[in-house]
């Protein structure tokens, strides 16, 4: 009986240790394809805001998100065009009248 129950735990101790590296795995491969859509925290973050900040831009209209359901998401060309806006915003306040 010890025997059996031995290789219960060696059987399972290697079932545990398959499903981690697949994990692993799956999670190097989802790593190397590039994202389609950013939460708002990670939209925030890349745009060097806070997350605050990233919704008032949202509620202001500035900052466009796709709804899925209940979760809202950014796409990288948004994030790209509000960049872009931003730049135009900056540019054209610093030029001389």
């Amino acid at each position: 009986m010890v025997s059996t129950s031995k290789a219960n735990a060696e059987r399972a101790r290697l079932l545990k240790q398959k499903r981690e590296e697949r994990a692993k795995l799956r999670a190097e491969h989802l790593a190397q394809l590039p994202p389609l859509r950013y939460t708002i925290p990670e939209a925030a973050k890349m745009l060097r805001k806070s997350v605050a900040g990233t919704y008032n831009a949202i509620k202001e209209g500035r900052l466009k998100v796709v709804k899925d359901g209940r979760r809202s998401y950014i796409t990288p060309a948004e994030t790209q065009r509000y960049v872009a806006a931003c730049e135009q915003a900056s540019s054209s306040a610093s030029a001389p009248s």
